[in-house]
């Protein structure tokens, strides 16, 4: 195996990837290749990695360079109602079909010897884009063929339409130049385009009308000749129906049906020519194809019989029934060398509808016959509605492996070892195709890309052997990679940069990259407020590094760790994300989080909270819908950036990428708010934008602070800053231009001044009292925060003082509305409580109850008030997370909703018509119970809750060898887990289960053998907790 590289490199920053400057050296190679693939001898990487799930024995990653932002462009603006399909040829072509766009690139180069095909710079990444004929059904990726013509170094392309119109592009390069001819087909629509280098294609209809399409070049132009292969008389060679059932046995009616095409395959001769199978049903027909004779059926065999036999003997042989009763279906076919692998499924509806599925071994040299039956221990559920759901498989082979996919899953399937199945869990993702590249499997993945499967086994070998030369990354990191995406870290080679930079940031960035590879750097960093200052400056660096993919930005500029390869800036944003959590481990890991003591800066002796906080930021306001104030921030806010818009890259590229700058886009905005209200525009217009603005802050905000509660503990002081008894001061709640303190305060005014005071009553005016009281919240929460962090200390008592007097500043303006405001808390509090026409109206009443009576002077029920109006402003919450679908059902006014008592609440969200209701909906309905004052009533609806949990599933299992897994699938099961998760008394959680069983609507569970076996478990988990 040649592992020989380029040699020859200009001078440059060590922090450029190899990988991605030295594209000529990147290989596709299968899984005994893999260390080619992404690391040569020396240890460098070849290749950026990506795992994008993982299971017990497999993961998938991301195979090959990025996709074209051409066809990123398309799978993610596609139209919802637009078809998108894919296709992944073994010549090295992929495409895209989205609508009648045709979008072509080369992922893989021609390779220059046998099994390592060498990648070149230009033609990769390179896309096409090609307009297909005009349908009135939506086209298909597998009606599309690229070729590579003899004598030609640029793909040829062949597509045809539903309907049968033949579109033909000589050379890819030149999109004007077609040829295009309209196949009669009589009616038929197309099902497939196969090609067979040489010939052609081999054009399918639905039905099974097969023609050859050939490409040809007369009198020096290009044209297509189609010759349809005839068999002699239908499937059966001029054999009746009546006859074949003697023959063959008795056909079921799903089979007597109409023939639907089922799969084309084409296999190459070593002489030249190329056999191609027609799949149809269960009927198999045998073609030689060549270039100098005419094409040759050479068998047309029935494999109904043969396939519903081996299923008798290997499901139901012991079993009492006809074996007509048992239905099956061929799902797609692979050639092994001279034999021929079918995927097949099976069903006997008068046993059970579990589908069951086996790889059927079929020789066609002479006549067809079964040479091995494998039944996979994998199952389905037919249902008749959806037979789709498990007749969609398809299946690729790869050495002694088999990967069975649809849209959602692969299931690996190894000799001696149980299937394996890999899910896409993305509602959004669906796997459109796979082939076979170089004995690599290949797949498309609508969010991924290009992914590829391997083993973990592989993973580890791999890097064990790698270990003995030197080069130590274990399985565990590439563990932590899941979900990262194209970070430029993993391409770095840390000897380099450590023997480059001796300054103190590149050697702590030498042993970031060192921890990754799980390696001892040979640097002693020392232990003095030097540290501090780099470990922030590198975080800094990190969140404000260039994307690496987008060729607009200046390349001189060095990479760094933060840098990703995604064209998208929301993905560069997250990989950012992901990069900073590696380093935050790498601090944890390495024990220099604990040597941090203090620095000189805003919000030490935790400085690198604020750049987790930052991206939280970035990426939220990245999020949210484009708005004209928003834009105007951005504009205003790169003002103080280093970068400049030019050579294409726009405000948003400028501001996105200075993460550690993004607190500028909030003081912007706040600064548009306030001309806007200094402008000639009319108050309902001003009163709108200071809404809008508000919409923005408090959104990203909350993000903020949500990520910071959840996160509390990972941000914890090392034991030698907490003796330094030093503030710490949040950047939301800092003055100055490094913080956001001041534009809230001034937002806070303006929401008062300009919108509460000009606005009367209404939907808008309720939504302003809405943010003055969370506008008040954030500053305070700010505030709590550093006062929190400076407890029994001299300064403490003053701090206290100046909190409460700026807390009663902040509430004061509103009894410039209402003022006698402050002695109405307990009036307002009782009219929420008696509120039932309008939840809007009681949610602001409960507001400005809560408002007055923290503007007023503090009693020893405060804490307890304040308890109860959160409580309640709770139950509210309660009611707007219910769908407007489940509420309509009811007949509730969802534009104007009234107050739902708590009771009907909990029926709501338990109700059969709530079909999307799941474990987190039913915990809500738990939640909702002490909100119920009557005992019985509370009593009774828990009992009804849990009823309803247990009723969302059929408890109808045939299979109960693994009763565990069946659980965990339950809605009960999975409510009682999240509860006790989230802190519920198991004691107390679940009613006795005699007692559940008691109700008319458990009648039928209560001698449901099953049931009673399933749910004992769950009652032996709970007796382990309790103890």
């Amino acid at each position: 195996m040649d592992r020989s590289f380029q040699s020859s490199f200009s001078v440059k920053s060590p922090f450029s990837p190899r990988s991605r400057q030295n594209i000529s050296s990147k290989r596709i190679i299968p899984p005994s290749f893999r260390k080619s693939s992404r690391l040569s001898v020396s240890g460098k990487s070849t290749q950026s990695v990506q795992i994008v799930l993982k299971s017990a024995h497999n993961y998938v990653e991301r195979f090959g360079q990025p996709l074209p932002v051409l066809i990123t462009e398309a799978l993610t603006f596609a139209d919802r109602n637009t078809v998108v399909s894919a296709r992944i040829s073994e010549c090295g072509y992929a495409w895209v079909v989205c609508g009648r766009r045709l979008l072509i690139w080369q992922y893989r180069t021609t390779s220059s010897a046998p099994g390592t095909p060498q990648r070149k710079h230009g033609g990769i990444n390179q896309c096409f884009e090609l307009q297909l004929p005009q349908s009135d059904l939506a086209h298909r990726a597998e009606l599309v063929s690229v070729f590579i013509a003899a004598g030609s170094n640029a793909p040829s392309c062949i597509a045809v339409s539903p309907e049968g119109v033949l579109r033909y592009w000589p050379a890819v390069v030149h999109e004007g130049v077609t040829v295009e001819q309209t196949v009669d087909l009589q009616g038929q629509e197309c099902d497939s385009l196969t090609g067979v280098e040489g010939l052609g294609c081999i054009l399918a209809t639905t039905t099974c009308t097969v023609v050859l399409v050939q490409p040809q070049v007369t009198g020096g132009r290009h044209v297509l000749q189609c010759k349809p292969l005839r068999t002699p008389s239908g499937w059966l060679g001029g054999i009746s129906k009546r006859m074949s059932s003697l023959i063959f046995g008795p056909i079921s009616n799903e089979h007597s049906s109409e023939t639907r095409l089922v799969r084309v395959l084409s296999v190459p001769n070593s002489d030249g020519t190329w056999i191609v199978y027609v799949l149809a049903g269960h009927s198999l027909q045998k073609w030689i194809l060549s270039t100098s004779d005419a094409e040759q059926l050479v068998s047309v065999a029935e494999l109904h019989r043969l396939v519903r036999d081996s299923f008798h003997a290997a499901v139901w042989d012991n079993c009492v029934g006809d074996q007509a009763e048992i239905d099956t279906w061929l799902l797609d076919i692979q050639s092994d060398k001279d034999n021929i692998i079918v995927l097949a499924a099976a069903v006997n509806m008068q046993m059970s509808p579990q589908v069951h599925y086996a790889m059927i071994s079929f020789s066609t040299n002479a006549t067809t016959q079964i040479r091995d039956f494998l039944l996979l221990k994998m199952s389905g559920l037919y249902r008749e509605d959806k037979p789709s759901d498990s007749l969609s498989y398809r299946f690729l082979l790869c050495g002694t492996n088999a990967y069975l996919y649809n849209l959602k899953t692969i299931t690996v399937v190894k000799p001696q070892e149980e299937p394996d199945t890999l899910e896409f869990n993305s509602s959004q993702d669906l796997l459109l195709g796979g082939s076979i590249c170089v004995n690599t499997p290949i797949f498309f993945s609508r969010i991924n890309g290009l992914v590829t499967v391997s083993s973990n086994e592989q993973l580890v070998g791999d890097y064990m052997n790698l270990s003995m030369m030197g080069t130590s990354i274990p399985v565990e990191t590439f563990s932590e990679m899941v979900g990262v995406n194209n970070l430029s870290v993993y391409n770095m080679d840390p000897d380099e940069i450590f023997n480059a930079y001796k300054d103190t940031v590149g050697q702590l960035k030498a042993a970031f990259i060192f921890h990754i590879r799980n390696q001892q750097s040979s640097t002693i960093l020392g232990i003095d407020s030097t540290l501090d200052k780099v470990v922030v400056l590198m975080c800094k660096d990190l969140l404000d590094d260039i994307p690496a993919g987008d060729p607009r930005w200046n390349k001189d500029a060095p990479l760094g760790i933060g840098s990703s390869y995604s064209m998208q800036v929301l993905h560069q944003l997250e990989d950012k994300q992901k990069a900073l959590s590696l380093y935050l481990k790498f601090l944890k890991d390495s024990g220099l989080w604990n040597r941090l003591s203090a620095c000189n800066m805003r919000d030490m002796p935790t400085a690198t909270e604020s750049c987790p906080k930052k991206i939280t930021a970035a990426i939220v306001l990245k999020s949210l819908p484009n708005s004209l104030i928003l834009e105007n921030a951005i504009e205003k806010a790169i003002e103080h950036f280093e970068s400049e818009p030019g050579n294409g890259l726009t405000n948003q590229d400028i501001f996105y990428r200075e993460v550690s700058k993004v607190h500028r886009g909030i003081q912007e905005l706040v600064t548009c708010c306030e001309d806007s209200a200094h402008s000639d525009l009319n108050p309902a217009q001003v009163a709108q934008i200071v809404h809008d603005t508000n919409e923005i802050v408090l959104t990203v905000l909350n993000e903020v602070i949500q990520y910071r509660n959840q996160n509390i503990e990972t941000f914890i002081p090392s034991e030698e800053a907490k003796l330094l008894n030093l503030d710490y001061l949040p950047w939301t709640a800092a003055n100055g231009v490094e913080g956001v303190a001041d534009a809230l305060l001034l937002q806070h005014a303006l929401t008062f001044g300009y919108g509460l005071k000009l606005t009367s009553q209404g939907q808008l005016r309720n939504s302003l009292l809405d943010h003055f009281v969370a506008l008040t919240d954030l500053v305070l929460d700010g505030r709590k925060c550093h006062l929190e962090s400076i407890k029994n200390t001299p300064r403490e008592n003053i701090l206290y003082k100046q909190y409460c007097s700026d807390r009663h500043k902040l509430i004061k303006p509103l009894s410039n509305i209402r003022p006698k405001l402050f002695v109405a808390a307990d009036t307002l509090h009782n009219l929420a409580r008696e509120e039932a026409e309008s939840l809007t109206r009681q949610k602001t009443m409960l507001s400005l109850s809560k408002l007055a009576k923290l503007a007023g002077p503090n009693t020893t029920d405060s804490k307890s008030y304040i308890e109860n109006i959160n409580s309640h402003l709770e139950l509210i919450t309660f009611q707007e997370d219910l769908p407007d679908y489940v509420l309509q059902e009811f007949g509730y006014d969802t534009l104007k909703p009234r107050v739902i008592p708590p009771k009907d609440l909990v029926h709501l969200y338990i109700c059969n018509e709530y079909t999307d209701a799941g474990e987190l909906e039913f915990k809500k309905a738990l939640d909702i119970l002490p909100f119920i004052e009557d005992e019985e009533l509370r009593e009774e609806l828990h009992l009804k809750i849990w009823r309803s949990a247990i009723l969302r599933d059929s408890w109808t299992y045939k299979n109960l060898d693994y009763p565990l897994e069946i659980l965990q699938g339950t809605l009960f099961f999975r409510l009682v887990d999240l509860s006790i998760a989230l802190g519920a008394n198991p004691n107390s959680l679940l009613p006795p289960l005699d007692t559940l069983t008691e109700d008319q609507c458990m009648q039928d569970l209560q001698d449901n053998k099953n049931f009673q076996f399933l749910i004992k478990p769950v009652t032996n988990m709970f007796s382990d907790r309790k103890c």
